[in-house]
């Protein structure tokens, strides 16, 4: 089971704690069963600093993220373990947790997952539910945010300097976006998007026709995006104003309380609310489908021992399951193979910092192709699996009719499909190269960000520390020697990155290749024309 605050507050291990004790992080060391353990002995005097008894609601602070909260189910003393332990059943099941047993004695029960154990004096009072009088005066939320001298609420003036420029205005403690009560999937998706680049920008420049669609344009731009852009640093006012707003919408219930994904607040952002147009737009077996995400599943190689790019990845999907892009994206918002939050299908993925998309076209997409065989304009087919007979690296080879029906009356089993490129068209005209614009990591729960200006990175966490136990704090630190030296530069070793124990990597590094959970790719030549053929027209009722 693990003791989740001896993770987050990277506690050290007492001298004599011994394996399988509170202390360890493998819930697989858990024997479960039904002996009792005595509760705490009404004879020793009371802690001091705290007055919990069973039945108190507590609040648990972690490193990074929101607090947890729960009820004190049990109070006593255990071998090993200096002072007072306290049992908390938590509101809601966190990784590790068990339903009340450790190392196979019973302290209470509960359901499985909740059972947190901790040190007492790692408790302190949960305030949500008490009138404002029974506050104690360093918790009230009369005290006004801290940070607030370093920006206003809101900026309407808008702002948009070099990405060098901006890169050095974040750059410390109290920058980024200020994140507040399980805001931090919002916090790390909106710093991603627009801190460093504008390519997201046009995607606000059309008035949302609904009121409530512009409340949220207007919290988003001029309460977070301006603010950020002028000052280094938005206000939690603006973010709770931009959840609020979305609770208002009425499509994504708790939108200003629970934890969410970024994927659910932007599919919400781009649909429903500002009636962007898909990014995206896919040749499937079953047709043509438009969409925002590319979610990466597919079968793992039991062999591989290398640690996967992005661009691999995407081209093993796309060439597996026979999709294709019909037209060349603006941008990606590309999903790591995993199922749901926690289980990964790799252990570490490298995010490529350019993904060449030609390769991923539909053939059909490409011009100026010529016949493999006797090297004719005049394609009419491709076929999927001749690659592997002239040892190419294209996904497909083209043909004319004649050499087509030639060469595939023996070779059976192939896949060949009939293309129609338009005349006059050309390979060289497609814009496919995509640069890699940040990386979204979910770290125990807790959603961070990685973007970049060029060479440089910046890491951002909208939670890495606290004030009056109430503030929560962003911090924005420069991580490119880091991920230069493991990652990016010539010398950078994957087989180091492959071989080493996550506890040897620096941290900056094992966050952003073991819990990547999102990158999200922009085409700088295909921006300023936006997203979509000038004839088209979008309704979402043409897509969904």
């Amino acid at each position: 089971m693990a003791w989740l605050w001896n993770r987050d507050r990277k506690k050290e291990k007492p001298s004599g704690a011994k394996e399988g004790s509170l202390y360890k992080e493998n819930a697989d060391q858990i024997k479960y069963d039904v002996t009792s353990y005595p509760p705490l002995d009404p004879g020793l005097p009371p802690d001091p600093h705290h007055q919990f008894t069973i039945g108190s609601m507590v609040r648990v602070d972690v490193q990074r993220g929101d607090p947890f909260y729960g009820v004190v189910q049990w109070m006593g003393t255990l071998p090993d373990y200096p002072g007072t332990i306290a049992g908390v059943e938590m509101e809601r099941p966190l990784r590790d947790c068990t339903d009340g047993t450790w190392r196979g004695r019973r302290f209470f029960t509960c359901p499985l997952g909740k059972a947190y154990f901790c040190p007492l004096t790692a408790l302190k009072q949960d305030t949500r539910y008490m009138d404002e009088e029974q506050v104690p005066a360093h918790m009230r939320q009369d005290i006004d945010n801290p940070l607030a001298k370093y920006s206003p609420v809101t900026e309407e003036t808008d702002t948009m300097a070099s990405p060098a420029e901006l890169f050095n205005l974040y750059i410390g403690d109290a920058r980024g976006i200020q994140g507040h009560h399980n805001s931090c999937y919002l916090d790390s998706t909106v710093f991603g998007l627009f801190a460093l680049s504008n390519s997201f920008d046009v995607l606000l420049l059309e008035e949302p026709t609904e009121e409530v669609g512009r409340k949220v344009k207007y919290f988003l731009w001029k309460g977070i995006v301006n603010p950020l852009r002028k000052y280094g640093l938005a206000r939690f006012e603006s973010i709770m104003g931009l959840r609020d707003s979305l609770e208002e919408f009425g499509r994504m219930k708790g939108a200003k309380t629970d934890e969410k994904d970024p994927e659910e607040f932007l599919n919400l952002l781009f649909k429903e609310v500002l009636h962007i147009p898909p990014f995206l737009t896919i040749k499937r077996p079953f047709g043509i489908e438009k969409e925002y995400f590319i979610q990466l599943f597919f079968e793992i190689d039991p062999n591989n021992t290398e640690v996967p790019k992005t661009e691999k990845l995407i081209a093993q999907m796309f060439h597996e399951q026979n999709i294709s892009f019909t037209r060349v994206p603006s941008k990606l918002l590309l999903q790591m193979p995993r199922f749901g939050k926690e289980f990964k299908m790799y252990s570490k993925i490298i995010p490529s910092l350019t993904l060449d998309v030609k390769l991923l076209m539909d053939p059909s997409a490409r011009g100026g192709q010529k016949c493999k065989v006797c090297l004719r304009d005049s394609v009419s087919f491709v076929c999927y699996n001749c690659p592997e007979v002239f040892n190419s690296t294209d996904y497909y080879i083209y043909y004319c009719s004649k050499c087509n029906e030639r060469l595939h009356r023996e070779r059976k089993g192939h896949r060949v499909e009939a293309v129609n490129i338009k005349l006059g068209t050309s390979d060289a005209n497609i814009l496919s190269k995509m640069e890699l614009l940040s990386v979204i990591c979910i770290e125990t729960s807790h959603y961070v960000c990685y973007t970049r200006a060029g060479d440089k990175w910046l890491f951002h966490d909208s939670m890495a520390d606290r004030l009056h136990d109430m503030y929560n704090v962003p911090r924005v630190v420069d991580v490119t020697a880091g991920l230069q030296e493991w990652i990016y530069s010539p010398t950078a070793s994957e087989d180091q990155l492959m071989n080493t124990p996550a506890r040897d990597i620096p941290e900056y590094v094992r966050i952003f290749t073991q819990d990547i959970y999102m990158c999200v790719y922009v085409n700088p030549d295909l921006d300023m024309y936006g997203d979509n053929d000038p004839e088209q027209s979008f309704s979402p009722n043409n897509y969904y």
